[in-house]
């Protein structure tokens, strides 16, 4: 089982969300961490996926989304892009919660960083403001002296352990149950 990167941009309508969970959950995937946004007017999503599908399978069973050419989807495995994930960070709502930061990375395995600043579009304005009125020399470098960890919550080894062993037990019940589950 291999990690993807799977990203949808495109102009905002009804049911993007919808029509692409429905498509991956055909897969037989496990969706372990999503992000989503409205850029004026588009819509961007990022989702982590778990899957045995190579990215060019995962891209086929989505390619009928992007027909129109509303959307642009893509599907990476992540070690193929050359990155090497040590650490996730996490904005938004959910990373003002401790309990959801912590199971999110006795999830991953890995420690997840609460930013400091947590709402996405006010930090990237800010970024983008300091680097267009010449505060900054650059975006990049902007995003490294702005955005900052309030938090970091490293994996509990016992209950990853716990979690992973869940996870082996969902895998072999949910091919079993999965024409019931479409059912209900």
């Amino acid at each position: 089982m291999t990690l993807h990167a799977i990203t949808v941009l495109g102009h905002d309508r009804p049911g993007i969300i919808a029509e692409t969970t429905d498509k991956l959950a055909g897969l037989g995937l496990n969706l372990e961490d999503s992000t989503m946004t409205l850029l004026r007017g588009h819509f961007a999503m990022v989702l982590l996926v778990r899957t045995g599908t190579g990215a060019e399978a995962v891209e086929a069973a989505l390619r009928h989304l992007c027909a129109n050419g509303s959307l642009v989807i893509n599907a990476r495995v992540l070690g193929e892009c050359g990155a090497e994930i040590d650490s996730f960070r996490a904005i938004g709502g959910g990373a003002k919660s401790p309990i959801w930061m912590q199971l999110k990375a006795d999830l991953l395995g890995k420690p997840v960083h609460a930013m400091k600043v947590s709402e996405a579009v006010c930090l990237g304005a800010s970024i983008l403001a300091g680097t267009a009125t010449g505060r900054y020399k650059s975006a990049r470098k902007a995003s490294l002296d702005i955005s900052k960890i309030e938090r970091t919550y490293r994996p509990d080894a016992r209950k990853a352990k716990i979690y992973k062993e869940r996870f082996a037990q969902y895998r072999e019940l949910y091919p079993a149950l999965k024409g019931w589950l479409h059912k209900i």
